[in-house]
């Protein structure tokens, strides 16, 4: 009975309501905070709420992803935007609450004005902060999850807990003072060890280590065998999830960094306190020559589909920033031989080939004084430098397209932004809490005639991997259609196409090192390629992640697959 009670009152704990996951488009420029709002009462009141807020640097569009926690049954939704610019216009459409559209003739503005152009809201702020309210009733039902090993864990050490517990008060009398001590210890002891199974982390990916996480194999496996080494892989998966593991590792962290002179390191990234740059220390790799057959047969593939679909292949490799910025990220270490290894690699294949490469690095290193090229805080390049690319890539297309034109510095207000509100990839996984390494700025770029295009985002994948961003520009100078397959370095590179032609589209395939195969090669893409037809294609791509052009077209891929 104990035991039973023990499963009720922690119910929490093995029945879990999922966050209620709440998305929509964003066009608008600047900085915003952005909160959305859920209402357990069905009124306008909002007092008893369950709510997500965030910060966003806008830069023309977004896709906006928000998850409200306990979110049990909500019965009203309201959005509120709080902008640095005073009365800065903006556009929202297709609105997501847990997978499901609302119709945005349904919702209503507060502090602004409201209209509606081609399914889109158009809101017309009349300060700094307006509100968005949903004016009906939701009918959201929970998302409940039954976890299993958290229940198998309280069921067995509370039944322990109570077995041992009503064994020593039957002998209390017998073994008085011994038993006392014993009780407490005990009883101490096990509520200590409720504290780091109370909560499992079941995220796949630890964006604090930037690593994957142990997944959970049970002691049967799928197959029907039996797993000999379930105890072992059993110890790995609760190492890497148990209740407070991040916070011990922040502390554990902390206590590092106030004995490191000036270079501090964890696993997975360094940060220089001379100079405020963080990197990745595996980028500092001696580097031997690629397998350059497999990279020409996968390539020779994709020239040949390109071919018989008649569009103009472009291939792009950005360099990590540890190739450019070696001696101010740390001079004591010998500089990486990446860029020679991928030059030689390059050359390979374009000989094979003849497909058009665009390697900005001689570029880079001369003009990385001029302007920072990468962020300090993450391993992405800035506007400044993707709009370099952008250049060297527009001038490598004139060798087909003569009259192509693209766009000036002249055609964007340029101003300088810290980047501190940013996803800072390195910073975020060394887990500091130091503003002063933010007390930079990196040109941005926000194109002054941004009205005029329209955006639009779908997810093609359960899992967020594949995602499509299509954008179409009435004024743009160029009538080519292009499209962008790339990893998270094409980003800043589609904000300058998407000004440049009439029709751009980019799928951003996140490709974790390890899922290659699922995650970036053809299958995923020639479907969406075929079916938009565009005139240009180009694959954009992280130096460190060039090993992806090498699982576009794969020989062995479904024996390896198979494995």
């Amino acid at each position: 009975m104990l035991t039973v009670l023990c499963l009720i009152l922690t119910n929490k704990l093995w029945l879990v309501f999922k966050p209620l996951s709440v998305n929509f488009d964003f066009e608008g420029n600047g900085k915003y905070n952005i909160e959305v709002q859920l209402n357990k009462k069905d009124n306008n009141e909002f007092k008893k709420i369950k709510s997500d807020n965030k910060k966003f640097v806008i830069n023309n569009g977004e896709k906006l992803n928000f998850e409200i926690k306990r979110a049990k049954y909500p019965k009203r939704i309201k959005f509120i935007f709080i902008s640095e610019n005073d009365k800065e216009t903006f556009k929202i459409s297709n609105i997501n609450i847990q997978n499901i559209e609302y119709k945005i003739d349904n919702f209503e503005a507060s502090g602004a004005n409201l209209k509606i152009i081609n399914n889109k809201l158009i809101i017309y702020p009349l300060s700094n902060e307006s509100e968005l309210i949903y004016k009906n009733k939701l009918n959201i039902k929970p998302l409940i999850k039954f976890e299993f090993e958290i229940f198998i864990i309280i069921l067995v050490v509370s039944f322990l807990f109570f077995f041992k517990i009503v064994d020593y008060i039957a002998n209390f009398k017998t073994i008085k003072q011994a038993s006392r001590l014993d009780i407490l210890f005990l009883t101490s002891f096990f509520i200590i060890l409720f504290i780091p199974m109370s909560h499992i982390n079941k995220n796949d990916i630890s964006l604090q280590e930037n690593r994957t996480l142990a997944k959970w194999n049970g002691f049967i496996k799928p197959n029907g065998e039996i797993n000999l080494k379930f105890g072992e892989d059993f110890n790995n998966w609760y190492n890497d999830r148990f209740n407070l593991r991040e916070k011990t590792i922040n502390i554990n962290q902390k206590i590092k960094q106030s004995f490191e002179p000036y270079l501090y390191c964890t696993q997975y990234a360094c940060w220089n306190k001379r100079t405020n740059w963080m990197y990745w220390p595996s980028r500092f790799t001696q580097y031997n020559l690629y397998d350059q057959d497999t990279y020409i047969y996968s390539l020779k593939k994709l020239k040949e589909f390109s071919q018989n679909n008649k569009i103009d292949l472009y291939v792009m490799v950005v360099p990590t920033k540890c190739s450019i910025y070696h001696k101010e990220i740390n001079s004591s270490l010998t500089p990486t031989n990446e860029p020679q290894a991928v030059k030689e690699l390059i050359k390979a294949v374009e000989d094979n080939t003849k497909i058009n490469f665009i390697y900005p690095y001689d570029t880079f290193k001369n003009n990385m004084d001029k302007d920072l090229l990468y962020y300090k805080a993450d391993h992405h390049w800035t506007q400044k430098g993707s709009f370099i690319g952008y250049n060297l890539l527009m001038n490598k297309m004139k060798e087909k397209y003569p009259n192509i034109k693209a766009t000036k510095e002249n055609d964007y207000n340029i101003s300088y932004d810290n980047h501190k509100t940013a996803d800072n990839s390195q910073y975020n996984v060394l887990k500091l809490n130091n503003e002063k390494v933010f007390d930079v700025g990196y040109q941005t770029y926000s194109y002054k005639d941004y009205a005029s295009r329209t955006s639009s985002n779908i997810i093609l994948s359960k899992n967020y991997s594949l995602l499509k961003y299509h954008y179409t520009y009435k004024n743009a100078l160029n009538k080519q259609r292009v499209m962008l397959v790339g990893d998270s370095f094409g980003l800043n590179l589609t904000t300058f196409l998407s000004y440049t032609f009439k029709e751009t589209v980019e799928l951003f395939a996140r490709t974790p090192n390890g899922h290659e195969y699922e995650n970036f090669n053809m299958k995923r893409f020639e479907n969406e390629i075929t079916k938009y037809k565009p005139d240009i294609l180009i694959i954009c791509l992280s130096e460190s992640g060039i090993n992806r052009l090498n699982y576009l077209y794969r020989k062995d891929y479904n024996k390896e697959k198979e494995q």
